[in-house]
């Protein structure tokens, strides 16, 4: 799905011998003109040589640097020559490489230029049903990709139903969404609960687990605290682990996560220490190598900010923490500030642009962003949620659009329909947009 176009078939040698390290192998890529960084994805055995670069796979979209290809050493033949295969999108390579010294010929089949199965078209401004023609239901959520399958997990927001379900939906361009299950349910243990929501996904490479973390109320405990839940598989159900406050007694408000690597963040909004007012500050922590529970404070600042939904990307070297504003329900203006490093020094919030302008995001509230790799683009989508079934305005509960860079500053386009092709990562305007959606209106 997210092949690149510099994987072409070639002919290259080039002289390592062993022990091969990891920065090697970068210099080898990068010298051919294919995409690779230090410290991320690539892992090499150091000893044997076998080379492991992660295809976008069982990963968060938090970081928007993937290569989209993994190597496997399958054997060594007779000529003392390692068997890889690499894989990728509908398509294998096989490459074979001698052991004392990486010369080698790569095979693969004819590449197509793109695969209908990864185009989609996106239409805004409609009530969105799944491919058995049921409503979505799955707000403020987030995404993860395993192979070449997007998975959608959000909440359940029906009017008057109270705590809903955390339901997963799966899709391979975006646009056709099918019903996976109610990852996280409301019985059991869980019952307990009188808010689960805000649910992300991480899967932890050293546990071969996934986790589900999310914002827990319980009449048992004060406002939100952390909840994690874990499966060995992306589709199951989901088994509660543990509920934290992120620092001591401080509760939350909205929170998401962040990936990078093996290390995974919650980026939260936090209430006051002495807890006299909600949503408070934003902040970062690392949660602990098996993402089950909040570690260290990385970040805490943006005081009396009254934000909420906030999320965190990468785009090169920079970070950028987008937030939505505390309008309950209704939708709001987003803005972002952007860092070096997670840990900061963070910029002034700023207004995300919007073309044309809007005062309210296109009638929607942020809630993440999702980087979508290709083989000729990188193609940002902002996921906004429309709560039209709460405040009554516009159509729709969900709203994905283009997030562009213009001069290295952000700015989120209205599309009413607009084409998305996974593997190229490219968009287009399906036809032209003559309305505008409905916005909520200055008094």
């Amino acid at each position: 799905m997210l092949a690149y176009s510099t994987f072409l078939p070639m002919t290259w040698a080039v002289e390592m011998t062993l022990p091969v390290l990891k920065e090697d192998f970068i210099a080898l890529f990068n010298g051919k003109g294919l995409k690779c960084w230090e410290g991320d994805n690539l892992y090499v055995n150091e000893n044997t040589g076998d080379v492991y670069w992660r295809l976008r796979d069982k990963t968060s979209f938090s970081d928007s640097r993937y290569v989209g290809h993994k190597f496997q050493v399958l054997d060594i033949n007779e000529d003392d020559k390692i068997d890889i295969i690499r894989e990728g999108c509908g398509y294998k390579i096989i490459s074979y490489c001698e052991k004392q010294s990486v010369s080698a010929v790569n095979y693969e089949d004819e590449l197509p230029g793109t695969n209908e199965k990864y185009v989609g078209t996106i239409r805004n401004d409609t009530v969105w049903r799944d491919i058995h023609d049921n409503e979505i239901w799955c707000n403020g959520g987030h995404m993860i990709s395993e192979g070449d399958t997007f998975y959608w997990v959000g909440y359940e927001t029906k009017p008057r139903m109270g705590l809903g379900n955390i339901k997963l939906y799966s899709s391979a361009n975006l646009a056709d969404w099918k019903f996976e299950n109610n990852i996280l349910r409301n019985e059991g243990p869980q019952s307990i609960l009188t808010w689960a929501g805000r649910p992300a996904l991480l899967y932890n490479r050293r546990t071969g687990k996934y986790v589900l973390v999310f914002e827990a109320s319980s009449k048992q405990w004060h406002r939100h605290k952390v909840g994690f839940a874990s499966c060995r598989t992306i589709r199951g159900e989901y088994k509660l682990q543990a509920y934290q406050y992120p620092q001591d007694e401080r509760s939350t408000g909205d929170q998401s996560v962040y990936q990078e690597g093996d290390s995974a963040y919650l980026v939260s909004v936090l209430d006051h220490p002495d807890r006299e007012s909600v949503n408070h500050s934003l902040a970062i922590y690392k949660l602990s190598p098996d993402f089950l529970s909040v570690g260290s404070k990385v970040f805490e600042g943006f005081r009396n900010c009254r934000r909420e939904a906030p999320h965190i990307i990468k785009r090169e070297n920079q970070y950028y923490w987008f937030t939505s504003g505390l309008e309950y329900w209704n939708s709001t203006a987003t803005m972002y500030a952007t860092a070096p490093a997670l840990s900061g020094p963070w910029s002034e919030l700023k207004v995300l642009s919007t073309e044309p302008v809007s005062i309210d995001s296109f009638n929607t509230q942020h809630d993440f962003i999702i980087p979508i790799v290709g083989s000729e683009a990188t193609t940002y989508v902002y996921v906004g949620d429309r709560y039209s079934q709460h405040h009554g305005h516009g159509i729709g509960r969900n709203i994905f659009l283009p997030l562009i860079w213009e001069n290295e500053v952000p700015k989120l386009r209205w599309f009413s329909a607009w084409g998305i092709d996974l593997f190229k990562g490219t968009y287009n305007e399906s036809q032209p947009s003559h309305g505008r959606p409905t916005q909520k209106q200055n008094m």
